[in-house]
C-alpha cells in the first residue's frame, strides 16, 4: 500500500523559497541597475538580518577597498 504525502516537505519548501529569491533577484536585474545599486541593494538588506554578526559580515565584506572599481567611493549611509 502507498503512504500519501500531504503538505510540502522541508526540502520543497526550502527549494521553493530560493526558486522565489531568485525571482525576487532577477527582477531587480531587469530594472535596470548599476553595479553601485547591487552593492547599496546588498547592504540595505543585510541591515534587515536578525542576525547581527551576519549582518556586519556583510557590510565589511560589500565594502571595496580598491580605488579603481567605481565602488570604491561607496560609503554607507546609515
Amino acid at each position: 500500500m502507498d503512504s500519501q504525502q500531504y503538505g510540502v516537505t522541508d526540502d520543497e519548501k526550502l527549494y521553493a523559497d530560493r526558486i522565489q529569491a531568485r525571482h525576487i533577484v532577477q527582477e531587480i536585474i531587469n530594472f535596470g541597475i548599476t553595479q553601485e545599486q547591487i552593492v547599496r541593494i546588498i547592504q540595505l538588506l543585510s541591515l534587515e538580518l536578525e542576525n547581527n554578526d551576519l549582518m556586519n559580515r556583510i557590510i565589511e565584506s560589500t565594502r571595496v577597498t580598491n580605488n579603481d572599481d567605481e565602488v570604491a567611493n561607496t560609503k554607507l549611509i546609515l
